[in-house]
């Protein structure tokens, strides 16, 4: 067990000098004077020597992987300019000269040059354009294809309702004429 000498109220020194010696919990001693602390000298530069290499082998680590994020980054290649152009027949078939993009790159080495890469798609749109969705156009396209449709059919009906109609009044007109006819004939 730990012996814990109490605060003394008799002693004329103040309160804040008497402080909880760390070491050996004790309150009425200097901590410079504690009978512990010399027990602990020894064991005390062995721990400081396992710290000191822990830290060490710490900051070796940092310093490598410091090192290779600095080496990563320069040598990785980083676009400088993205460039439109027709390469030769890439099809057997037969299709011809086909536009691609083709992207400059750069080696990351001081003296190296510029590297191409093709890219794979044949058109990569280099905005984004604004409007309806590719989606809502087919769909408004389809939708205007059939309104024609419908008002195509509805104006073929009204005519040929038109045509009967007159067609009909024609036919009328004749009999009455027929009928006046007959009459001032008798």
């Amino acid at each position: 067990m730990v012996k814990v000498e109490l605060f003394d109220k008799s002693k004329s020194r103040p309160k804040s000098h008497f402080k909880q010696c760390k070491k050996c919990y004790r309150l009425n001693h200097i901590v410079r004077k504690c009978p512990k602390k010399h027990k602990q000298e020894k064991n005390l530069e062995a721990r400081m020597d396992l710290r000191n290499r822990r830290r060490g082998q710490i900051e070796r680590r940092i310093k490598e992987r410091i090192i290779k994020m600095q080496n990563k980054k320069k040598k990785s290649p980083f676009i400088i300019g993205k460039l439109k152009a027709t390469i030769g027949d890439t099809g057997t078939k037969g299709k011809g000269k086909m536009p691609k993009y083709i992207t400059l790159m750069s080696t990351g080495k001081l003296n190296g040059g510029l590297t191409c890469a093709e890219t794979q798609r044949e058109e990569r749109p280099e905005s984004k354009k604004k409007g309806p969705k590719p989606g809502n156009q087919i769909f408004f396209v389809k939708f205007q294809i059939y309104f024609d449709l419908v008002l195509l059919i509805w104006g073929l009906i009204l005519l040929l309702i038109l045509f009967f109609i007159i067609l009909k009044n024609n036919n009328m007109s004749q009999q009455n004429e027929e009928r006046g006819k007959k009459k001032y004939i008798s």
